[in-house]
C-alpha cells in the first residue's frame, strides 16, 4: 500500500489539494488513463492523509510492503542536503526503505542548488508553487515514482528477453538470457554474447523478470497468455527502452519544477524563474543515453529560445550554465561523456554552435592504436562569443575574453583577449568589454553602467 504523509506548515488548503489529487487519480484521472501501474497503490491513499509530527517514524508506521510518499514544504531558507539525507534515512528505516520524498522549497534558487547536489532519486527537490497549485509537482512525482517502481522491479533480477526479433538495443537494463524459438546458441547484444534458452530453462529460473520484446499484436498476446498461465511476472521491453524525448524548460517553471529526472537517470535542473522555451532534447544516435546532468543557473536569459537547443546524444555528459548567462540563440550538442561549463555573466550571440562531442574515433594508421582526442569545453566568466561562433571539443576560453563573429576554435583563448578568425587567433590582449550598447560619448569603462569586466581581470 502507498501511504501519504504531508507536512506543509499545517496549511489545510494545501493538504486538501494533495489529498484531492490522489482521489482524482484513484477515480480514473489523468495518471491512471496514462497507464500508471500503481493504481491499486494510489487508491489506498484515499482518505489517508496524515500530518507529519516531530517523530516521523511514529507518524508513518511500519508497512514494509509498499511505498511511503512524503510531501514536505519548506517555508524558510532551504536546509543543507545532508540534513535532508538524514531525514530520508530515518524515514527509510521506519517504513521498510521504500520512501519517496517531495521537498518543496520557497526559494527556487536554493531548491535548484539542492536538486543539483542531490543524487538520490527518491528525494525529489522542487520549488514551492507560488499559486498553491500542486498538480504540476504531483504529476511529475507520480511519473518519477512510476519509473522508480519499474526500476526496483528489475534490480538484482535475472532479465530474460522474450522475443528477440523486435529487440531495441538502446535499453537501460542488461539482458541475461533470450527466449526465442527462431534462434539457438548465443546472440551478440551490445558486444556481449547472450545465451538463448529453452522454454523449460526459462520456467526453471528463480528471481527472473521476463521482458516481452515482441511488437506484433498476435505474438505479443500469445506471450502474455503463456506467462499468465504459468504465473510468471513480466513487463514490456519498451518500458526500459531509451527513446528520443524533448522538454521545454519553460514548462518546468509553469509547473513549479526545478528538477526533471527521467527513468534513465538523465537529470535537468533549472534554477531560473523565467519561462524560457529552450528545448532540452534527449536524442540517442548510437546506443543508450543515461546518466546525463544539465544545470542552468539563476537569471538565465535566452532571446530566441525557439532556436536554442541542448541536444544530448550519448551517456554521462555534463552541462553547467552558471548564473546570469545570456544566450541569443545557440545549439549545444553533447556526446562522448564530455563536460561543458559556461561561466557566469557570459554573453553568447546569435546562432552560436557549441559542439562538445566525439562522434567517431581516430586511429594511428601504423600502430592501429586509438588517438587521443580533445575533450570538454570550458567557457570562462564574463565571456562574449560573437554571432555564429563555433566551439569544438577542447576549446578553453579564458575569463573576460571576446571571440569575433564566425570565429572557430578547439584551442585555448587567453583571458581578457580578443580572438577572431577560423581558426581563431588572438589579435589583442589585455581588454575589458561591457554589456552597454555602443555609445560614442562613452570614453572610458567608468562611463558604462556595466563594469563587471573589472571583477574578472586575471
Amino acid at each position: 500500500m502507498l501511504k501519504l504523509a504531508v507536512n506543509l506548515n499545517n496549511d489545510k488548503t494545501i493538504i486538501n489539494s494533495v489529498s484531492a489529487y490522489f482521489h482524482y487519480a484513484a477515480e480514473g484521472g489523468e495518471p491512471a488513463r496514462a497507464g500508471y501501474k500503481l493504481e491499486n497503490l494510489i487508491k489506498a491513499t484515499a482518505g489517508r492523509v496524515t500530518l507529519l509530527s516531530k517523530d516521523f517514524a511514529k507518524c508513518i508506521g511500519d508497512d514494509e510492503n509498499g511505498w511511503t510518499f512524503v510531501v514536505c514544504g519548506i517555508e524558510d531558507d532551504s536546509p543543507a542536503l545532508d540534513k535532508i539525507n538524514a531525514l530520508f534515512l530515518n524515514l527509510s528505516r521506519a517504513c521498510g526503505e521504500k520512501v519517496y520524498m517531495l521537498i518543496a522549497c520557497k526559494d527556487r534558487v536554493a531548491a535548484g542548488r539542492l536538486a543539483w547536489e542531490n543524487e538520490n532519486r527518491c528525494i525529489d527537490i522542487q520549488a514551492y508553487p507560488k499559486d498553491g497549485q500542486w498538480k504540476g509537482l504531483l504529476d511529475n512525482a507520480v511519473i518519477n515514482l512510476k519509473s522508480l517502481t519499474s526500476l526496483f522491479a528489475v534490480q538484482n533480477r535475472i532479465i530474460v528477453l522474450y522475443g528477440y526479433k523486435d529487440f531495441v538495443k538502446s535499453s537501460c537494463v542488461q539482458v541475461n538470457y533470450i527466449y526465442d524459438t527462431s534462434y539457438h546458441g548465443t546472440i551478440k547484444v551490445n558486444g556481449k554474447d547472450i545465451p538463448v534458452i529453452s522454454i523449460k530453462q526459462m520456467l526453471s529460473l528463480k528471481n527472473a523478470c521476463i521482458l516481452i520484446g515482441l511488437q506484433e499484436p498476435g505474438h505479443r498476446n500469445e506471450a502474455e497468455k503463456f506467462l499468465n498461465l504459468h504465473n510468471i511476472e513480466f513487463d514490456y521491453l519498451e518500458n526500459y527502452t531509451i527513446k528520443t524525448s524533448t522538454l521545454s524548460i519553460g514548462d518546468m517553471v509553469s509547473k513549479s519544477l526545478v528538477c526533471c529526472w527521467d527513468k534513465w537517470d538523465n537529470k535537468l535542473v533549472y534554477a531560473g524563474a523565467k519561462q524560457q522555451k529552450v528545448i532540452y532534447h534527449i536524442q540517442p544516435f548510437n546506443n543508450s543515453v543515461f546518466g546525463n546532468r544539465v544545470f542552468i543557473g539563476k537569471n538565465f536569459n535566452c532571446s530566441i529560445p525557439q532556436n536554442t537547443y541542448i541536444r544530448i546524444r550519448s551517456s554521462k555528459n555534463k552541462v553547467v550554465i552558471e548564473d546570469n548567462v545570456t544566450i541569443v540563440s545557440a545549439e549545444i550538442i553533447m556526446a562522448g561523456g564530455q563536460e561543458l561549463r559556461i561561466g557566469e555573466n557570459t554573453l553568447i550571440g546569435r546562432n552560436a554552435i557549441i559542439r562538445c562531442e566525439i562522434s567517431h574515433q581516430l586511429f594511428d594508421a601504423g600502430t592501429k592504436k586509438v588517438l587521443k582526442q580533445k575533450r570538454d569545453i570550458a567557457i570562462g566568466k564574463h565571456v562574449w562569443l560573437g554571432e555564429e561562433c563555433y566551439l569544438l571539443s577542447g576549446a578553453k576560453i579564458g575569463n573576460g575574453a571576446v571571440m569575433g563573429a564566425r570565429s572557430l576554435t578547439s584551442s585555448t583563448i587567453k583571458a581578457n583577449s580578443l580572438a577572431v578568425g577560423t581558426p581563431a587567433s588572438v589579435i589583442r590582449e589585455n581588454i575589458i568589454w561591457s554589456r552597454d550598447n555602443f555609445d560614442s560619448k562613452k570614453k572610458t569603462l567608468y562611463d558604462c553602467i556595466d563594469q563587471d569586466g573589472l571583477k574578472y581581470l586575471d
